[in-house]
């Protein structure tokens, strides 16, 4: 029985829980034996597989100090790492970082929530087993490798020392060659000079053909005639004084010599000569001593008689015997060629067949494989060709759109432009680019479209060729970032309504209030009127802050939120502004539920779900809205990640409408992305949605069929907290008598803020714009108490007064109102002044920010 390999798994996380899961479902595995290991970041990941890298890492995505491709990115600058199998663990679903961790190096992407002790055991086993048997087929795809590097060197230096061989050779024909050019040269040039040398000295040599020599017993010519000059080659006077043994061929020179030094009369000894730039003559030679009166030895008399002719001769006679059998064997050798070039003729034209076929096959390989459509027309618009591109998208094959136009295949309108265009490039002949739409499968897509024509060898235009790609999504992008701009310079513009409708609320909702304070014994029904504009003017601020929301992301403050009391608000706005043929059906709990959220975010989450509810049932249907108790345990909270221990309220929003295709449902989160018609859809509804609830650490949920509905379902942490009662006139806090310095460009909310105050006990010191304000607290310094000061006036601006009073008083307490307030303002002001009041504002929230920077001022 094979023994089980102990391997060696890192598990890395940011928490220990997840850490643990991981630990147990592996040590559950009883076909595997791991030693795990673990690492909180991801800086711990690279110190420990420098050390020891394991077989395998298990690594969250998001890290504290990285995400998990980052780790991914330096783990290549490791060697020992970069055939590691890694297992990336995400939150949820996300094709991007799916895609992007495999491109990384990841083995693979394991979806947290999904993930199970046995799903866990086969990822981590396929993981190893596959990683082993791809670095077993590396291993020896090098040993074939160096292999056949080996094989290659070896054949490399075969064919180098044959090519050597062979240059050697052609060397050596070439200096045969040029051999036998001079020799050919010498010999005309020989035959002109003997002529003419025999013609001169023809008295004088007639009866001495042969060259002849004396020299001294060294073999230092001292003597010469013309012929011998002839013979060698070099005119008499460069002979005499010249060593004889100089002048015989090289191969025979050191014999020649030898032989000198025991001269004896002879002859007929044949000797080779080397005449000046011509090749070795072959000579006879006759040899016999010079003696002095006293008998001994002086010199030599040489005669050099030229062997060359007979022995051409003899060879002539030779080389005619051989050209004449050569010229047999080679006239076979001719006919036997004739009839093997015939054969390779044919085979050289069945080669070029086959190269145009192969050239033909590969430029339709290209075309076909081009992700572009490709089609070419004749100039009467029948198409000759079309790409395996064109052929997906129109469902017809090229052999059957062969000669047919656009007017058969595509609509009037479309067929009609496409013929146009191609018109256009004809009557131009030159490359044109268009854009054409064309309705496809799944709507109608642009495309954008390079035509050129094609000429004959005459240069007349026989065709169109159409090369054209497919900018539907760029177009959209375009769309949506021209929509992104227009909605920003909404948020503009609402941002300055904001604040004017603010100024405007302000005065409303306080005299109201104030008017409930200064009119105690008001009818009933006169004090109904009373709530009822009040309550009017807080709807309008809420409307504004949704408005805030929407267009700058500004998030209020979160209150308590009774479901009951929501799902009252929402049925009255639906069953008020939806089509009586959509059914409304409310199931509320039977218990009290309530969540810690903004009011206007969370209306805004249910308003958004349920108009795309409404838009998705154009001839009716049913819209559901649900709400209930769900307790999260230990076990629940570790299959479901993005959940902890507690109690979660659980809010449903259905509806029986056409429902949302398989293709779609994983982008309808996405920002800007709508399947509605333009003018009908942002494409930001369920975007902002999603924002939302994660921002109120919730979770959002759906699930749809097509034909039947759609199902949006809402967790978010319950609480349990009991709403405390408004404040009631009685508590209200009032003034000593101090003296506030109120400063506001806008004249009603100056007089209704002091006719609140001075109502309440305090004394009011009124300025309009910045001014004013610096010379009545110049002024009255030591009595003013508090500025109430708007942020936003004339002239001299709220912070440009507040820099200038504190340079008069730098201990002044400021409190500033606005009716919109941009985070470079808070920002500037954040720690010089000492509240912040948002218009508009109550009475009550006017008074206790007064009181409690009085008060704070005092302790």
């Amino acid at each position: 029985m094979t023994a089980v390999v102990r391997k060696t798994i890192l598990l890395v996380d940011s928490y220990f829980n997840n850490r643990r899961i991981y630990r147990h479902y592996l040590l559950q595995d009883n076909r595997q034996i791991y030693t795990i290991a673990e690492a909180e970041f991801g800086e711990q990941v690279l110190e420990i597989c420098q050390q020891q890298c394991p077989d395998l890492i298990l690594i969250s995505y998001l890290l504290t100090d990285m995400n998990g491709l980052e780790v991914l990115g330096q783990l290549k600058a490791i060697k020992e790492a970069n055939s590691l199998p890694i297992l990336i663990l995400v939150d949820r679903v996300n094709e991007n970082v799916a895609r992007q961790a495999v491109e990384s190096g990841a083995f693979d992407c394991l979806i947290k929530e999904n993930i199970t002790p046995v799903s866990l055991q086969l990822a981590v086993q396929k993981a190893i087993a596959q990683t082993h048997k791809l670095q077993q087929l590396e291993k020896l795809l090098q040993q074939t490798q160096n292999e056949l590097e080996r094989r290659k060197t070896a054949r490399t230096t075969e064919l180098e020392r044959a090519n050597r061989q062979l240059q050697t050779v052609y060397e050596e024909l070439q200096v045969a060659d040029e051999e036998l050019r001079l020799q050919n040269e010498e010999l005309t040039y020989n035959r002109q000079v003997i002529v003419e040398e025999r013609q001169r000295y023809q008295d004088l040599f007639e009866f001495a053909p042969d060259g002849y020599l004396v020299t001294d017993t060294l073999g230092i010519i001292l003597e010469t005639n013309q012929a011998a000059s002839i013979l060698f080659s070099i005119n008499k006077q460069y002979l005499i004084g010249k060593p004889l043994a100089a002048f015989i061929a090289r191969e025979e020179r050191e014999s020649f010599r030898e032989r000198l030094t025991r001269m004896q009369n002879l002859s007929d000894w044949e000797v080779s000569i080397q005449p000046r730039n011509r090749a070795s003559l072959s000579t006879a030679v006759a040899v016999t001593s010079i003696y002095n009166l006293q008998g001994q030895p002086i010199g030599f008399r040489w005669l050099f008689r030229d062997m060359s002719l007979r022995k051409q001769t003899e060879q002539k006679l030779q080389m005619a015997r051989e050209e004449l059998e050569k010229r047999v064997a080679e006239r076979t050798v001719e006919l036997s060629q004739a009839n093997m070039l015939l054969q390779q003729q044919i085979s050289a034209h069945q080669l070029t067949e086959m190269a145009l076929r192969e050239r033909e096959q590969l430029l339709q390989a290209i075309i076909n494989n081009s992700t572009a459509v490709i089609y070419l027309k004749d100039i009467q618009g029948r198409y000759l060709l079309v790409n395996r591109q064109y052929e997906n998208l129109f469902h017809i094959t090229n052999d059957r759109v062969q000669g047919k136009t656009d007017f058969e295949i595509l609509p009037e309108a479309i067929a009609e432009i496409f013929w146009t265009n191609d018109q256009q490039v004809l009557t131009a002949n030159t490359p044109l680019t268009f854009d054409e739409s064309v309705p496809l499968d799944d709507g109608i897509h642009t495309y954008i479209s390079s035509k050129f024509p094609l000429f004959k060898e005459t240069g007349i235009s026989y065709a169109v060729c159409s090369m054209a790609t497919d900018i539907t999504e760029k177009k959209r992008l375009e769309a949506q970032f021209l929509q992104a701009q227009r909605l920003e310079s909404l948020g503009t513009l609402a941002s300055g309504i904001a604040h004017d409708f603010n100024n405007i609320l302000t005065p409303i909702l306080t005299i109201t209030q104030l008017l409930s304070f200064i009119l105690p014994n008001l009818d009933e029904e006169n004090r109904k009127l009373l709530c009822t504009v009040e309550e009017s003017t807080k709807r309008g601020v809420d409307l504004v802050k949704q408005i805030l929301s929407f267009t700058r992301g500004l998030e209020g403050q979160r209150a308590p939120i009774e479901i009951n009391q929501a799902f009252e608000e929402i049925e009255q706005i639906l069953k008020n502004t939806f089509p009586k043929s959509i059914e409304i059906s409310i199931a509320r709990p039977t218990q009290s539920l309530s969540i810690l959220a903004d009011a206007t975010q969370f209306n805004q989450v249910l308003l958004n779900l349920c108009v795309n509810a409404r838009d998705a049932m154009p001839d009716g249907g049913i819209l559901s809205l649900e709400a209930k108790h769900l307790f999260v345990d230990e076990e629940y909270a570790r299959q479901n990640l993005d959940t902890k221990v507690g109690f979660y309220a659980v809010i449903s929003v259905s509806d029986t409408g056409c429902g949302i295709p398989k293709e779609n449902l994983e982008r309808i989160f996405e920002p800007f992305f709508t399947t509605k018609e333009t003018g009908k859809g942002t494409g930001l509804g369920l975007s902002t949605v999603l924002g939302i609830i994660t921002n109120h650490d919730g979770i959002l949920q759906v699930h749809s069929e097509v034909g039947k509905g759609t199902k949006f379902k809402i967790y978010l942490p319950a609480v349990d907290i009991h709403v405390t009662q408004e404040t009631s006139a009685a508590e209200i806090p009032t003034g000593n008598g101090e003296l506030i310095l109120v400063v506001d460009d806008e004249i009603r909310i100056l007089e209704m803020v002091k006719t609140v105050l001075e109502s309440y006990n305090y004394k009011v010191l009124s300025a309009s714009n910045g001014v004013e304000a610096l010379s009545l607290y110049t002024t009255y310094q030591d009595e003013v108490s508090v500025v109430l000061m708007d942020v936003q006036m004339p002239s001299m601006g709220g912070l440009d007064t507040i820099y200038s009073l504190q340079q008069v008083n730098p201990f002044i307490k400021i409190i500033v109102n606005s009716g919109l307030f941009s985070q470079s303002e808070l920002t500037k002001v954040s720690s010089t002044v000492k509240a912040f009041l948002s218009k508009p504002y109550t009475v009550e929230a006017l008074l206790s920010t007064i009181k409690n920077v009085l008060e704070s001022a005092d302790s």
